[in-house]
């Protein structure tokens, strides 16, 4: 059996549930295990830290490739945001530690 709680006390536990980005993150390193998560709605891959996930989209994939193909050695990257939603655009940056 389940326990019952009133409207009022699950409005009170409500945490939202938002996906956090790549871009939250200081900096992002190649060498971090990328997995995905095929079961949602939209499929996306992500990295996890401290059990949070942080979205990796495509394009920061693609980026990354980019740089990695200029920059062979460049293994630390900061990853920043610009837009909302689907208008949401990335910069990816090379960085050294």
């Amino acid at each position: 059996m389940t326990e019952q709680i009133t409207l009022g006390e699950a409005a009170d536990l409500f945490e939202p549930t938002s996906l956090k980005s790549v871009a939250d993150l200081e900096h992002i390193n190649v060498s971090e295990p990328i997995l995905e998560d095929s079961e949602a709605k939209f499929p996306y891959r992500y990295i996890e830290r401290d059990n949070v996930k942080y979205k990796v989209p495509n394009s920061v994939l693609e980026a990354m490739k980019d740089i990695k193909a200029e920059i062979p050695e460049a293994t630390d990257f900061k990853v920043t945001a610009k837009g909302e939603g689907m208008k949401k655009k990335y910069s990816v940056i090379p960085i050294t530690l």
